[in-house]
């Protein structure tokens, strides 16, 4: 097929600090040719990176234009994306589309479903499965005897690390319980944590689901993608305001997944992925996203009872993640491969979200009780 012929919908933060560069560089595969923005000065500094391309304040508009001739679309705005992939499958524009697909399951379905039904590419953008040291993570899982996976992260404002690349954060960072409480207020998710069962003065649980269906969810997808669907959810615990939480998901008698989260007010953004086997343990640490070609680093401890242990610390690769997430677009549209995370596991990763919130439900989440 040769280039791409693409439109960015979203050209904020994500998209400036993370796509841009890399569109650039890959200019053998994509050529932008339409941009969209509903902020007229961030359309006007997409337009000045993209000088060729069409301006457009809608996504209508883009796709009202017959001169684009569309081949592909990233769907980088902020938000629920519902409305909008539908009417992309309408006009059936393979779409990487930034997570999360929706902020409810059956919205996220709906998505999926069409892509699926039109035979449409809808790959969804969790680009932490497509760094390397992941990858050897799972290497490490099918060839050890693994009893334990935990993942932790530790979230600061975004600001922490998106001004040093763009030189300013996001503007809601200031006051995450603020947006956390107008996003959970929104019609449809309000509507859907009612058919959950929590409560509308539940601000805990509320809170904790929208942190899970829109930011860690990144982490419930990386689980699922090294372990698959847990047989059972034992326990899922939020405080903090419901800006922390764990979560313990277990796969059989011998395997048990944890994930934890903080979100917290200031400092460095922390991520690690430790697996503890019968004979060793390895611990991935993830660096923030947003900084291009942060090296990942892989620890190890091995040995046997008859040796000493043996410490490993090795820096596993500078590759970009968001570079390989639009490589692998690439090949999915123009060679008709399949990408790695599509519209169905991403519904999948809602649905789990929901199985942790009804454990949530049924546990104890006030300590005044």
């Amino acid at each position: 097929m040769g280039r791409l012929r693409t439109g960015v919908v979203g050209c904020g933060i994500v998209a400036q600090s993370r796509y841009f560069p890399i569109l650039h560089r890959l200019t053998d595969r994509f050529i932008v040719v339409g941009l969209c923005d509903i902020d007229p000065i961030t359309l006007s500094e997409a337009h000045h990176t993209f000088p060729d391309s069409s301006a457009f304040r809608s996504l209508a508009e883009m796709l009202g234009s017959p001169k684009l001739e569309l081949d592909a679309v990233l769907l980088l705005a902020d938000g629920d994306h519902h409305d909008m992939l539908l009417a992309l499958a309408e006009h059936g524009i393979p779409t990487l589309v930034e997570k999360p697909i929706s902020y409810t399951l059956p919205r996220a379905s709906h998505c999926a479903n069409e892509f699926e039904r039109q035979g449409i590419t809808l790959q969804v953008g969790y680009m932490k499965r497509q760094y390397e040291g992941v990858r050897r993570v799972a290497r490490l899982i099918e060839k050890n005897d693994i009893v334990s996976v935990r993942v932790d992260l530790v979230h600061p404002p975004e600001d922490a690390y998106l001004v040093p690349v763009l030189g300013r954060g996001r503007p809601h960072t200031g006051d995450l319980i603020e947006f956390l409480d107008s996003a959970t207020a929104q019609e449809d998710v309000a509507a859907r944590l009612a058919v959950l069962g929590v409560q509308p003065n539940d601000v805990v649980t509320q809170r904790a689901y929208f942190l899970l269906a829109t930011s860690v969810i990144h982490d419930v997808n990386l689980i699922r993608g090294l372990l698959g669907d847990p047989r059972k959810v034992p326990l899922a615990y939020f405080w903090n305001g419901g800006l922390a939480g764990q979560i313990v998901l277990a796969y059989s008698p011998n395997l048990t997944a944890f994930l934890g989260f903080s979100y917290i007010q200031g400092g460095a953004y922390e991520e690690s992925v430790r697996l503890v086997g019968k004979r060793g343990r390895w611990t991935l640490r993830l660096p923030s996203p947003y900084p291009p070609h942060l090296p990942a680093t892989l620890e190890s401890v091995s040995g046997s009872a008859a040796e000493p242990p043996v410490f490993r610390s090795d820096p596993v690769s500078l590759l970009d993640p968001f570079d390989a997430q639009l490589q692998e677009f690439y090949r999915a549209v123009a060679e008709g491969g399949s990408p790695q995370v599509g519209g169905a596991e991403a519904a999948g990763d809602l649905a789990l979200v929901e199985r942790i919130i009804g454990v949530a439900l049924a546990g104890v989440q006030d300590f005044d009780e």
